[in-house]
């Protein structure tokens, strides 16, 4: 018996096993976009083509009942799209590479998912769900790996990097902004709990689909920026890049002379979530009034303070806080001459006739 290709009706072949080519897929796609014909007239319609993800994570085509596998590699192009790059393409005319467009996101199990868009011309409406892992975070990237196999059974483990900024929702949930080229940014929200930890940085702890709990450390140092703002300037490799940067909405609650807890929310009310800052004061006549916070590799980082201090019975000052342009922040600290460059504070305050004196970051004295 014999069978008719539909999409070559010139050709008839015998009934064996059919091969499927990437030249029948192109040549199914390419009758698809010269129809004039609407593509809603039932069984007459030409098919679009579908793309999908293989368990080996190789994108796989499938178009008029031909479905062909396609060794490739799967990258992401500057305007963070998704881009396959076919290894061996079937056919000199076929395309040496895929582009998949549509919005980010992440799914329940830290799975990127990219929703293809209604324009393309790959699958209306499709999503396609990469077993990516996180891998690490900067201040305008999020980096992600791809493992891989070809169809030779070769192994290989791809980056997946995003563009972008960090931000923390209403609910203090992480998300990374994932820039387009045009329109509103991608957002691909971390769902789990995040922390302050014990060397004073972000660190957020997620499980993944059979891996177990795993921890993502976000690098950085911080500020305050206002009477119920917390930033996080995040770190672009060994600097700190003030631009790449998270806001909190939090208050400080309470400071003493080794610690600054702070509340977030905003306002301050029980049963709210808490961090604790351990470090020391140091006054300097260039830098003046910061709070140092040491980590385990010995680096120091520090959060600078404005305020008005003044001599409580002649051996102690204290220092109504503010942020560095005088917004106060309620909230006051009772420091004497051990903090570091002590004595020199407490010589500058008895020069002062009793009177408040302004500490501030960069005031010659």
């Amino acid at each position: 018996m014999r069978k008719i290709n539909p999409f070559d009706a010139l050709v008839v072949r015998p009934s064996t096993k059919r091969i499927t080519t990437g030249r029948d897929l192109l040549r199914v796609d390419t009758e698809r976009r010269q129809s004039s014909r609407p593509e809603k007239q039932g069984l007459g319609a030409v098919e679009r083509i579908k793309y999908e993800i293989d368990p080996h994570q190789r994108l796989v085509a499938t178009a008029g009942g031909l479905r062909q596998v396609l060794d490739g590699t799967f990258k992401i192009s500057k305007d963070n799209e998704l881009v396959y790059h076919v290894k061996r393409p079937m056919a000199k005319d076929e395309p040496q590479q895929v582009r998949c467009s549509g919005a980010w996101a992440l799914d329940t199990e830290h799975r990127l998912v990219l929703s293809l868009d209604k324009w393309s011309r790959h699958i209306a409406g499709g999503k396609l769900v990469l077993k990516a892992e996180v891998l690490s975070a900067s201040g305008h990237e999020l980096v992600f790996t791809l493992d891989s196999r070809d169809s030779d059974g070769r192994e290989k483990t791809t980056l997946l990097t995003f563009s972008g900024s960090w931000q923390v929702d209403s609910r203090n949930r992480l998300n990374f902004l994932v820039e387009r080229e045009s329109g509103s940014p991608d957002r691909l929200q971390f769902r789990g709990s995040w922390q302050v930890n014990r060397d004073h940085e972000l660190e957020y702890h997620f499980s993944g689909a059979g891996r177990g709990l795993q921890a993502l450390e976000l690098k950085g140092s911080w500020a305050v920026s206002a009477r119920d703002r917390l930033t996080y300037c995040l770190a672009c490799g060994k600097t700190v890049d003030a631009s790449a940067r998270i806001d909190l909405q939090a208050s400080l609650e309470h400071a003493c002379s080794d610690r600054l807890i702070f509340v977030l929310g905003g306002v301050i009310r029980p049963r709210r979530k808490k961090m604790v800052f351990s470090g020391k004061w140091r006054f300097n006549k260039t830098q003046g009034l910061s709070f140092e916070l040491t980590r385990s590799d010995g680096r120091l980082s520090r959060m600078v303070f404005g305020g008005y201090a003044h001599l409580k019975n002649g051996i102690t000052a204290q220092i109504e806080l503010t942020v560095l342009r005088g917004e106060a922040l309620g909230v006051s600290v009772n420091l004497s001459r051990k903090i570091g460059g002590g004595e020199v504070f407490l010589r500058l305050l008895k020069g002062s006739d009793g009177n408040a004196v302004f500490l501030g970051c960069g005031r010659s004295w």
